[in-house]
Formats: C-alpha cells, structure tokens, sequence
C-alpha cells in the first residue's frame, strides 16, 4: 500500500504526462520497450485493489473505469474525466485562431497500443468550454464588454516598443492594447458555403478538386460536398442525363460555357459542410470603444457632412449641432471600412441605452429622430443624450451620477433614464443636467473596422487570460474614451487559472518583472550618472 501511495503522489499533478501518453510521443519500439516499465507501479497497485486507473492510479471509488484502447495490464483502465483532462492538455500549445488550429492524434488515438479510442474525444469548443467554466462562456453575448488583461497589455506593449513604425503599424497590436470591445453581434454558423464561379477556369478548378461523393477536403478537418442545387439539381427522370453525379453535371457544365459561356456564367454553387458546424463556430463581432479618431480624415468626414445636410431638410426642429459624432479604431479587421455604428439612446423600458446601426446613414437618421423634440414638458433634453443627476432629495446618493436619456413619458412628465450601474429610473427634467456642452443630443460612434473571433476561439483566449469578460452598461458609452478600459475594473470576469492560462500569466508576469529590473538599472545609472556631475562641479569649484 506504501508504493501505491508514493506512486499516486508522483502521478497527482493535472500538468504531466502520463507515462503511457509520455511514451507515445516515441516510435513504436520504444513503446513496447518502455511502457511495461513505466506502468510498473499501476500493476502492482492493481493486484493489491483491482483495476485502477493509468492516470490517477485510483479505483472505482473515483468514478467509474472504462477500457478505451487495447491496452492491456495496468495501461487498460482509465477514467473518462481523467482522459479529459489530458486531452485538454493537448490543446495548451495550440494557436487559438481556427486557421492554426491542428488535429492532434492523441484526442483519437492512443499513444501506447495505437489503437484509436473507443469513446469519443469532445469538440475543441467542450474542451475550451472546460477552461472557462459555463458561467463565463454565458458572457459571450451580444451587449457584452471583452476587455483586455493588463499583462496582456503589458506584454503587447513591450513587444510594439522594440518593433519599427512600419512593423508596428502593420501589426495588429495597437488594436488589442488597453482594448475595451463591445460586443454588437453573435451570429450562429452557416452549414453551406455558397459563391459564384465567373469563368471557365473556375468551374475546372472546381471540378478538378472533387474526389469521391462529390467532395473534397478542406480546412481543419471539414469536408465540403458540392450541393445538388440550383444549375446543379438533379434533371426530370427520363432526360439523358438523370442519374449522372453532381460532378458529372458540372463538369457539363464546363463544357457548356466553352461554346455558351453567358448561359452558364456567372454560376452560383453551394458547399455543404461535413460535420455541421457546431455553437463553437459561432461568428461573434466586437467594436472597441477606446480608439477614438481626434482628427477624422475627409474620407472619413465627408458622408456625415452629406448625411446631416439632408437629414436637416427632413428634420427642420433639429439642430444638427446637438447630434455629436465620433469616429473610432474599430479593430483590424476591415479598417478601411464602416463596420457599424452606435447610437446612445432607445425607446423601450428594457433598452441597454443604445442601438446598433449599420451604415453612417442610418445611424445619423435614428440620431435625428432621437433628437426631435416630442413635448414641451421634455425641458431642454431629447433622447439618447448623456445626462447627470443633480437636485435629488429622496435620493441624495444619486446626484452626481451619469446615465442616458431614453425616452420622456408624457403621463408622467418624466425622463425614463439608464444609470451607469444598469438600473432605470423615471426622473424630472429639472432634476436632470447636461453632461457637457458637446453632449446636448444623442452620440453617434462610428466604427472604421472591427474584431472577429469564432466562439471558440475567443474562448481559447478568455482561457489563456489574454481578456476578461462583463455586461456592458451605459457608463461604457457616457466615459470618456480614454478611461473606458478603466472603467471596467472589478467588474471583468476572467477565466480561472488553469494550463491554459499558467504558462502566459507566468510569463508576462516573470516578463513585466524583467522590465522594472531594467528599469531600475537605468534609473541608478542616471542618479550614479547626476552624482558623478555633482562631484566633478564640486571639485571645480
């Protein structure tokens, strides 16, 4: 029983290898030479209490035991969750963007006897889902903040600074620096993929790349069938060409639009993906709200100045002046374009305190409407405009607090207004007062590119403790840019620490240590550098 007990202390740590994984990352030679050995201990420990577990070396009393490979002896039992845990290890040094993701042999394979694993490995969005835990993964929601972790800053911020300007500015990491993201939208996965062929050579192409069952192999693992749709669907029985294959018909196709080419081109086809995509390919969208544009370009100004002057011949009761406009950094991807647009404001009693528009267009028309004045009980506010609470007797603890205007309830002769902390309260016009000057209307932010992640992979990186996770709330719009990743302290949620997120939280914290230590030296060569001068000044006089 001694040996059993020294063998389990060796083998408690989540973090090593199991002897026989260990084994597997070697030719099979050695595998037959050194897993007998290396499972010395679990097959004396099983004589002395029956079967036990490779890698935890407990018995059924620890959940139950299962044979998931050929291995016989003390290499055979395992417990699932046991094997979960060092699938999970598999992924700790793996990219988390889906386009390094890699299919490691060890999540279907056993590194031992070879044989493949009778029960089947979870999905990399289950594995990823088990590093942050059910209740941060709920957080990945459209209304959501994603703010980043001040190492991981940190970290970012070292690299950029030993980078040239043509390197960091082709780098995306001013965009992740000091980040604070909302989230705008959480799309599910498409199963198909479906584009147009606009020659020849792109039917050919096609058609080249099409094995059996109409289908070919394509990234990470995911078959893609060519769909029997459209020009491609199947002909009336009877026709001479019925019971050809999808190929069959494109490949006629092909031949068709060498003599007809505008009969068949441009030709639309659909790809089936095999597996369906799961929630973990979920397409989630964020805009980051601190990389506000102080000087816009023309480009940039010039559609707003469009927009409001036609917009001010429909709405003759606004003031343009009152509808403000911002221009932000969105994140890298499409950064030359309008990703979306934010408007403060919103009619209903649930609102968030904004809207999300698409296009500057239509932004600037739901902001006019905001603006229209509706009663002349409103007082000088209109809706969507950041206001401050002030002259509150029932609720001195309010004064002072900021929120948005969402809409002014005639009945009442109120402002339904959202606080900063998310709450909703009706309040007078004289108890309400502008923010500021700028501030007299509804804010427009406009988004120049924006950040993309699957869900999956954004939960590889709440997992390795790159971002934090919260709701958002009207104080992330009302705060001044450069204080709304500020603004998020004690409210984000991180993922808790585990292989994942060790290794990076050990580096930068071991990385951020060596730059106080260099800063430090030059700090005491300055002051050995200054007193040097001083005594050099003193011996001249």
């Amino acid at each position: 029983m001694a040996d059993n007990k020294r063998a389990r202390e060796r083998t408690s740590g989540e973090e090593e290898e199991p002897a026989s994984a260990a084994v597997g990352a070697r030719t099979s030679g050695e595998d037959q030479a050194e897993a007998p050995a290396a499972s010395a201990a679990a097959v004396a420990a099983e004589d002395d209490e029956g079967p036990l577990c490779r890698y935890c070396f407990e018995g059924e009393s620890e959940g139950e035991l299962l044979s998931p490979c050929d291995c016989k002896g003390g290499q055979k039992w395992v417990h699932l969750h046991c094997l979960r845990r060092w699938q999970r290890m598999v992924l700790v040094s793996q990219p988390t963007h889906p386009a390094f993701y890699t299919s490691d042999a060890r999540h279907h394979t056993c590194g031992v006897c070879a044989a493949p694993f009778t029960c089947a490995p979870p999905t990399r969005h289950e594995l990823m889902s088990s590093f942050t835990g059910p209740e941060l993964g709920a957080l990945v929601d459209a209304g959501c903040m994603i703010g980043a972790h001040a190492g991981f800053s940190a970290e970012l911020s070292r690299s950029l600074g030993s980078m040239s300007e043509y390197v960091a500015e082709e780098s995306s990491y001013r965009h992740w620096i000091g980040g604070a993201y909302l989230i705008t939208e959480t799309a599910a996965a498409t199963p198909d993929l479906t584009f147009s062929l606009q020659s020849r050579e792109d039917i050919a192409l096609l058609c080249s790349n099409l094995g059996e069952g109409d289908a070919f192999q394509g990234p990470r693992g995911v078959t893609l069938r060519l769909a029997a749709r459209g020009a491609l669907s199947p002909p009336p029985e009877g026709e001479e060409a019925a019971g050809e294959t999808v190929r069959g018909r494109l490949a006629r196709l092909e031949q068709r639009a060498l003599v007809e080419p505008g009969a068949v081109l441009p030709l639309d086809v659909t790809l089936l993906k095999e597996p369906a995509p799961d929630c973990g390919e979920d397409h989630i969208t964020a805009v980051n709200l601190t990389r506000i544009v102080p000087q816009p370009s023309l480009r940039m100004a010039r559609p707003v100045e469009a927009a409001k002057e036609a917009l001010a011949q429909r709405f003759p009761q606004v003031d343009p002046s009152r509808v403000r406009v911002q221009h932000y950094r969105g994140g890298p991807c499409g950064s030359g374009e309008v990703a979306c647009c934010i408007v403060t404001g919103g009619g209903s009693a649930g609102s968030s305190g904004w809207s999300v528009a698409e296009g500057i267009v239509a932004a600037l028309e739901l902001a006019f409407s905001r603006a229209t004045p509706r009663s002349t009980e409103q007082g000088e506010f209109v809706c969507g405009q950041p206001v401050r609470l002030a002259g509150l007797v029932a609720r001195p603890d309010l004064n002072d607090a900021l929120g948005i205007a969402l809409r002014f309830d005639e009945s009442s002769r109120r402002w339904l207004v959202r606080l900063a902390d998310g709450d909703g309260k009706a309040l007078k016009p004289e108890n309400l007062r502008p923010l500021s000057e700028a501030q007299r209307g509804p804010d427009v932010l406009i988004f120049w590119g924006d950040a993309q992640w699957s869900r999956t992979q954004l939960l590889g990186e709440l997992a390795r403790g790159h971002w934090g996770l919260c709701r958002a709330s009207a104080a992330d719009l009302v705060a001044e840019p450069a204080t709304r990743r500020d603004g998020l302290e004690g409210r984000l949620v991180y993922a808790p620490k585990t292989e994942m997120s060790e290794a990076f939280l050990t580096a930068a914290a071991a990385q951020m240590q060596a730059e106080r230590e260099r800063r430090a030296r030059e700090e005491a060569e300055v002051d050995a550098d200054a007193d040097a001068d001083a005594d050099a000044d003193a011996d001249a006089d």
